[in-house]
This record gives structure tokens, C-alpha cells and sequence, in this order.
């Protein structure tokens, strides 16, 4: 299996001891959590209204669960103290990296990886604004076997279908999902693949329905691939819209850990991506 994936984490602890009234203050903070435990991985997303949702990893039980908090303008939470309990399902004890993303009805969808079966799969929830799973309780399972599944990426497209994406080993698969939870690309999505390793994929929603999926192509060892950036775009089939992938840098110089990428739309269904590479080799 050659695939090695780091993660960010980033903690929202607070000494329960240090309990107190949400601030007024805008120049203070307030704590979207005080459990016990590590909190890690927080995800953001806020509506067009301006209703904002903060989801995260809960190690308060010693499991990895996930949890979510809907906050209002003020940024008052509007859910339980410590949120909606998303999913506690067995999870790894380490963590990768994850995604939700706000829906066309004031709603969320989230997407994460977690062991309940065994192997390392992806899930999909969706949570409407009142609070409700749409996708059930346990969400839908987007990837079963024995490939290390992970980093899933999720959007929104403006027909309010979502799109997942994910690393499975070697290969990246993308799902569609109608708003009902029915899987619109077949039982396992859409799968490429090629001689070396795709990875890190993340998607932005053009059109009505399109999707375009940028991913690296790394050959060489996992720890200091050679890693080159592509863009494809899908159209509301899963077909390929363009002639040929989009080249988006062959230079080399992407480290193994420069993974996730600033990637915008910009106005008119291109966009703009960023990055840092030392391919001069000054840094």
C-alpha cells in the first residue's frame, strides 16, 4: 500500500474548570467545546443567511466521534452544549484530513473515514438545519474492501447534488449523491487510475452540475515523491468535459506533505489554485 498521509490537528481545549457565559466581548473568545479529551480537525461552513456551522473530532469518550454545532449571526450555539453527535462509530486513533461543506437548504453534509466495518472506509451524512440525518442515522457508506480509504473531500454543486472524493491506496474515486441519498455514479463511483499514485484530491462546483477535481500523479518514494498537479473537469454524467486533463504544474518540488491547496472559483467556472514548491531547489 503505498500511501502515507499526515494530518493537521488543531486543538479546541479549554479547562473545564474555566467554564463561563458565551462572550460579548468580540475581542474575546468564546469555546465551541470544553470536553475532556482532545478536540481536533475542526471544519467550518457557513450559510448564505449567515448561519454558521463547526464540526470537529470529539476524543472525549476515547473514541475519535464526531460532532457538529450550529451557531446564529451572533455566534450563539443553537444546538446542545458540546453539539449534535454526528457519528460514534470505532474510528483509527490517528486522524486525516476531512470535509463538510454547507447545502442549498441551509443544511451541511459532511464526509469522514472510520473503521465500523472493519477496513477503513468513507461516510457521507447529511444534517438539515433542524438537526435531522437525511441520510439516516448512520449516513451512507461511499467505499467498502480492503483499501485504506481516506482524506475525503466533499462540495455542493448549484443543482444541490453533492460530490465526495477520496484516496483509496493508489487510486482517487469520486461519488455523486442526489439530495434524496441516492448514489448517481454507480455502486462504486468513478475511479481513476494510472502507472504511478493519485492523491489529494479536492473539488469545486462549476455550472449547473459540473464538478472539477484537481489531484497529484506521485511516482518515487512516498516520502519525497515527485508530484505533479492536474485538473479534470465532470460533467453532471461523470463524463470528462475537457479534451485532456489540465496540466496545472509538472515542474516538481511539491513536497509529500504540501497537500491540500488554496482552490477558488474564479467568477466564471475556472479557477485559481495555489501552492508552495522549492523546484529550484532555493525554497
Amino acid at each position: 500500500m503505498k500511501i502515507f498521509l499526515s494530518s493537521i490537528v488543531v486543538l479546541l481545549v479549554i479547562n473545564p474548570a474555566l467554564q463561563a457565559p458565551r462572550s460579548t466581548d468580540p475581542l474575546v473568545n468564546s469555546a465551541i467545546t470544553i470536553a475532556a479529551g482532545e478536540q481536533a480537525i475542526p471544519k467550518v461552513a457557513t450559510t448564505e443567511n449567515g448561519t454558521t456551522y463547526i464540526a470537529w473530532f470529539s476524543n472525549e469518550s476515547g473514541n475519535y466521534n464526531v460532532r457538529l454545532q450550529k451557531l446564529d449571526l451572533l455566534g450563539n450555539p443553537l444546538w446542545e452544549e458540546e453539539g449534535l453527535l454526528v457519528s460514534d462509530n470505532p474510528a483509527m486513533t490517528w486522524l486525516t484530513d476531512w470535509d463538510m461543506t454547507v447545502d442549498l437548504e441551509d443544511g451541511v453534509v459532511l464526509t469522514f473515514q472510520d473503521i465500523r466495518n472493519g477496513d477503513n472506509d468513507v461516510f457521507a451524512y447529511k444534517i438539515s438545519a433542524e438537526g435531522e440525518f437525511i441520510w439516516g442515522e448512520d449516513g451512507i457508506e461511499l467505499s467498502t474492501g480492503p483499501a485504506f480509504d481516506a482524506a475525503p473531500k466533499i462540495c455542493v454543486t448549484a443543482s444541490n447534488n453533492t460530490i465526495v472524493a477520496w484516496q483509496a491506496d493508489e487510486v482517487v474515486i469520486l461519488q455523486k449523491i442526489s439530495p434524496g441519498g441516492d448514489k448517481l455514479w454507480g455502486d462504486n463511483g468513478i475511479t481513476l487510475s494510472g502507472s504511478n499514485t493519485f492523491s489529494w484530491p479536492q473539488l469545486l462546483p462549476v455550472g449547473l452540475d459540473d464538478v472539477i477535481l484537481k489531484y497529484f500523479e506521485d511516482s518515487g518514494v512516498i516520502w519525497a515523491p515527485t508530484r505533479h498537479v492536474y485538473a479534470r473537469r465532470f460533467d453532471a454524467d461523470g463524463n470528462p468535459a475537457w479534451a485532456d486533463d489540465a496540466i496545472i504544474s509538472n515542474a516538481g518540488g511539491i513536497s509529500a506533505w504540501t497537500q491540500v491547496f488554496p482552490f477558488i472559483n474564479d467568477g466564471e467556472d475556472g479557477f485559481f489554485v495555489a501552492w508552495h514548491d522549492d523546484r529550484d531547489g532555493d525554497n
